[in-house]
């Protein structure tokens, strides 16, 4: 309060003489004055440290300066609705991506040949699994066979190489085309030889 405002309070509680009213008005300021300083003592840091005061106010700063891009509310809205729809369609897509890993497709275009499936009719079911999953992969190996490659057993030689009691000293382009990584580790010899004369034919 000031002094006049508290000089209109005195006069209107019927004090009148002039030197009550300064002594009041001192007592009242001096009292005052005395408050705050010792507020201005209190240790904050025991309230909230420097450090969590300096990060909310950072925080704080960067999200003002984030909603001011917004027009108004409309365009808040938008924003909001365009990135919960960029979040649902990388969900699906990383979805689709991992069935097409699990069902050996080539991984250079599993990205593509997700991209390519109607992420509108993509849904998940209560535990957040691909619905349908084993048809969508049947499409898709359906309408895109060379993508996908077949499973065979760990270790076995390919169907169409030599067979019978004869040992395997030689394997044929389309023969090493059709083997596994195992395959070819485990007659990484052979095929070593057969790249070797393959070559120079």
């Amino acid at each position: 309060m000031t002094r006049d405002e508290i000089k209109a309070v005195l006069s209107e509680a019927g004090v009148t003489d002039d030197a009550k009213i300064k002594v009041a008005i001192d007592k009242v300021l001096n009292e005052h004055n005395a408050e705050i300083t010792e507020a201005k003592k209190v240790d904050m840091s025991q309230y909230v440290s420097k450090s969590d005061f300096d990060a909310v106010s950072s925080e704080l700063s960067e999200a003002q300066a984030g909603l001011g891009k917004f027009k108004d509310y409309d365009s808040l809205v938008k924003f909001k609705a365009d990135t919960e729809a960029s979040q649902a369609r990388d969900k699906k897509l990383g979805a689709i991506e991992g069935l097409l890993k699990s069902g050996n497709c080539n991984p250079k275009v599993i990205n593509l040949l997700a991209k390519s499936v109607d992420l509108s009719k993509v849904e998940f079911d209560d535990k957040g699994n691909l619905k349908d999953g084993d048809k969508l992969m049947g499409t898709l190996k359906n309408e895109n066979p060379d993508l996908f490659t077949s499973v065979q057993n760990k270790g076995a030689v390919p169907a169409n190489a030599p067979t019978g009691n004869q040992a395997v000293t030689h394997f044929t382009a389309e023969q090493m085309k059709s083997m596994t990584p195992d395959q070819i580790n485990q007659h990484w010899s052979e095929v070593k030889e057969s790249l070797k004369e393959n070559a120079g034919k």
